[in-house]
């Protein structure tokens, strides 16, 4: 299922695929997109509203099993006095790719009945001042864990990106490179012997064109997204 690899962490080199806590993923985030317009103001002290491009979304389960639900609130919050904690997710955002975020959680705003005392319905988690957590390179860079969507700028020339290692990160965790200029190509290499779907690179070369990666947390890489 292409929604298990949500995943969220407390830096983004340390994201974790949410599916490893629930055993399920969440079945929408916000009707399956993080909108980067629209509800993106903050009201002041004094007042005065102000638009700062911070996006408010949420994240939903269907269902989830009661233990698997205590696991998920001490993963995101780690203790019961907590209320809410500053997270970082891979979601999807309103062009339908997974993007890197940085949230606020709150816990469940919303939760449904248990049904037969072992399963919750309809989990609810706010997401508040989310900020999408991308750089933008103009050259040839190799990537680390805690680059989780680059922009590549080719408008000079072409150049490569290289992945970081496939065991430096965890499994089924996204990784991301979007071409932002119509010029040149920008090419996206593995690292050492790492494989990117069973070869060693792909490429892209039209204005906008993205590869959505994701690591097996060994030695391979697949593309979710086809630019």
């Amino acid at each position: 299922m292409i929604e298990a690899y949500y995943a969220y962490g407390t830096t983004l080199a340390g994201l974790v695929n949410i599916e490893t806590v629930t055993d399920d993923p969440p079945f929408t985030v916000a009707d399956n997109a993080v909108p980067l317009t629209g509800s993106v103001g903050t009201r002041l002290g004094s007042g005065r509203y102000r638009w700062d491009g911070a996006i408010r979304s949420e994240l939903r389960f269907s269902v989830l099993r009661r233990d698997k639900y205590r696991a998920l609130m001490l993963a995101l919050f780690g203790t019961p006095t907590t209320s809410c904690a500053q997270l970082f997710f891979t979601l999807i955002d309103e062009n339908g790719y997974y993007s890197p975020f940085r949230f606020y959680v709150d816990k469940p705003a919303t939760i449904g009945e248990w049904v037969n005392g072992a399963q919750i319905m309809d989990v609810v988690l706010p997401l508040y001042g989310g900020v999408l957590q991308a750089s933008t390179k103009t050259g040839t860079y190799t990537m680390t864990a805690s680059d989780r969507l680059i922009y590549g700028d080719t408008t000079s020339a072409g150049f490569t990106l290289t992945l970081p290692a496939a065991n430096a990160v965890q499994a089924n965790t996204v990784v991301s490179v979007e071409k932002v200029v119509a010029a040149n190509t920008l090419t996206v290499q593995r690292a050492g012997t790492d494989t990117i779907n069973g070869g060693t690179s792909v490429t892209l070369t039209s204005n906008r064109s993205r590869w959505d990666l994701v690591s097996n947390g060994s030695t391979a890489w697949v593309t979710l997204a086809f630019p």
